[in-house]
């Protein structure tokens, strides 16, 4: 574990009681009842309950996205607010199992379907051109298509029927989504005490998970296992429930970074390619339910259902061909 000096965590008390984050626009009454209308409604079934604001929150935290984005980007094509760099897109095939449970035999999973698919894996940090040997969270985001994955991006985002977003954590760093709005309000100031102010914010459980989420080195994008970091609905009527998804490799395989004192700064991506020219890879998919009774279970941010909650079961495989790689 790794501690912060003593001088740094005073300038990080004064930093927090100093704090001077970038505050939100207010909004009219007929524009918070315009965002509040508009905002999903829970579903109790799920155990699901709004926090306080939330709406007015997810509408701020876009707006904070947006304007990250649009400062980062003075000119030219902006790129992806988080996770910029990809190690690859991969064609796939995602294959559900033929003998899941009934309660877990629903919607995109029923039993024996086969969807053509395309993965992308990346590194988390914004910076695009940062060395895959530095720590990071590693994203791995699946598209299932309702058409073969031939087909060019805009028919692909026309033939979507499901995405998959996961990273190499199990849990989220930020409590609740007044939590992930107060650090995207620090992350946008100008201010460099200011920005120090984060952990304050996150608290220590949050600061922790962080700095384990960001810290994290692997040897190959193939070989690390995935989490969703919230939990998701699965299936329609009374039969419907929470789960959260992961994904991890058919064979586990050695992961460590390599020994090599200066690897090249994109050697995930060749990591990841020898491995689908010398052979065909495989990662299964798993689901854990959530069995457990508690209502806020299903809005924990970083509680880690699966682990408590419930077990993963094995949901589906999706195999990528060595022949079907391509980079984007």
């Amino acid at each position: 574990m790794k501690f912060l000096p003593p001088i740094l965590l005073i300038q990080l008390v004064l930093a927090g009681c100093s704090s001077t984050a970038t505050q939100p626009q207010p909004l009219s009454p007929e524009e918070t009842a315009i965002i509040e209308k508009a905002y999903p409604e829970v579903d109790p079934v799920l155990g699901e309950e709004l926090y306080p604001d939330e709406a007015l929150l997810a509408h701020e935290t876009a707006t904070l996205i947006e304007d990250i984005v649009r400062d980062r980007y003075v000119s030219g094509e902006a790129r992806r607010d988080v996770h910029p760099k990809a190690h690859g897109c991969l064609k796939a095939e995602f294959k559900v199992l033929d003998d899941l449970p009934k309660s877990l035999s629903q919607g995109v999973f029923q039993s024996g379907r086969s969807y053509p698919a395309w993965v992308r894996f990346s590194n988390g940090n914004p910076d695009p051109d940062r060395p895959d040997i530095k720590g990071d969270a590693r994203g791995m985001a699946v598209k299932l298509l309702s058409s073969p994955a031939e087909a060019d991006w805009q028919s692909a985002a026309q033939a979507t029927i499901q995405d998959f977003i996961l990273i190499s954590h199990p849990v989220f760093f930020a409590k609740a989504p007044a939590t992930y709005v107060s650090v995207h309000r620090h992350l946008s100031s100008d201010g460099f005490w200011t920005k120090l102010a984060i952990p304050f914010h996150l608290g220590l459980k949050g600061s922790l998970i962080a700095l384990e989420m960001t810290d994290k080195q692997i040897a190959n994008p193939l070989y690390t296992r995935y989490w969703s970091e919230v939990p998701f609905q699965l299936g329609q009527g009374q039969d419907r429930r929470a789960v959260k998804y992961s994904s991890r490799p058919c064979t586990a395989q050695a992961n460590e970074p390599p020994d090599d004192s200066e690897p090249g700064d994109d050697y995930l991506r060749e990591a990841m390619k020898t491995t689908l020219d010398q052979t065909k890879c495989e990662l299964h998919g798993v689901s854990g339910a959530n069995s457990s009774k508690r209502r806020n279970e299903c809005r924990k941010f970083n509680g880690r259902m699966g682990r408590r909650a419930g077990p993963f079961y094995s949901g589906g495989a999706h195999p990528f061909s060595q022949t079907n790689l391509r980079y984007r």
